[in-house]
């Protein structure tokens, strides 16, 4: 009797040889090249219109830019994913979900368009504050719903209910003001020096704490980075013991947070 042909052990046995064959005739066949460039898009594209697909899921570490809309009323928002708002408050994801499959928290108004949950970064801040005033959390604890509640609702969250959300984009910085912002490994990549590099120097008072913290996560000003360049080029390696260099950062960093606080772009803690 005739074994019936299993294309998945056939493609784990000889996909090596057959991509190096397809890699020797993209290299020697430029029209052939570009036809399979050309069957591809459009392979992509009908899969990406088939009804009931679900949209390819962004990057849920990075924070995502939302467009509101009631009326002509336009308003953004950088917002988060649940695992980020899990991180920023100490617990496991789970727990968020816990936590509003018990009706402990209230539902998140705002989604993306793959369905995963957003909450906008004084969302977090907030609901970082009241699970800090107690010790421990428990799910029959009915005030700590209504503490949420309110304190959302201070930060907008009626107005998301009945808002339209008119796009969504993610982005590797975040605006506030006039000031673009960087998250940690943008900032490093900037600079020139690694994400390492950037925490050791807080956690040494080589560079002071950035003013700009959202949902648990260090954000710095575009204008830093044109201030800490020229500076950082005379330096190969700064060591917390270098009171020359270290001088020169810290006062390039307090000079640009300085500016920026008297052009109101640092928001007050609330």
């Amino acid at each position: 009797m005739n074994k019936t042909f299993d294309y998945s052990t056939w493609w784990q046995e000889n996909k090596d040889s057959v991509n190096e064959r397809r890699r020797k005739k993209r290299a020697s066949d430029p029209d052939w090249a570009e036809k399979q460039r050309v069957h591809s898009r459009r392979y992509k594209r009908k899969r990406r219109a088939r009804p009931g697909r679900r949209p390819k899921r962004r990057n849920l570490r990075k924070p995502v830019i939302v467009t509101f809309r009631v009326g002509t009323l336009v308003r953004e928002e950088v917002c988060w994913s649940a695992g980020v708002l899990a991180e920023a408050i100490g617990r496991d994801k789970r727990v968020i979900d816990q936590w509003e499959a018990r009706g402990m928290i209230p539902l998140t108004p705002l989604s993306d368009d793959t369905g995963a949950r957003l909450y906008t970064s004084h969302m977090i801040d907030r609901l970082l504050y009241v699970v800090r005033s107690r010790k421990q959390v428990r799910k029959v604890d009915r005030l700590f719903y209504f503490e949420v509640l309110l304190a959302w609702r201070k930060v907008g969250y009626d107005y998301f209910v009945n808002a339209e959300i008119a796009s969504i984009r993610q982005a590797d910085s975040i605006p506030s003001g006039k000031e673009s912002l960087l998250n940690v490994e943008s900032f490093a990549l900037a600079i020139g020096r690694s994400v390492s590099t950037i925490l050791t120097w807080e956690s040494l008072g080589v560079l002071p704490a950035t003013p700009f913290v959202f949902a648990g996560k260090n954000f710095y000003p575009q204008s830093a980075v044109d201030a800490l360049k020229p500076i950082l080029a005379d330096y190969d390696m700064v060591r917390a013991s270098d009171s020359e260099a270290v001088g020169r950062i810290r006062a390039a960093w307090d000079n640009t947070v300085s500016r920026l606080r008297l052009q109101g772009e640092i928001p007050g803690r609330t």
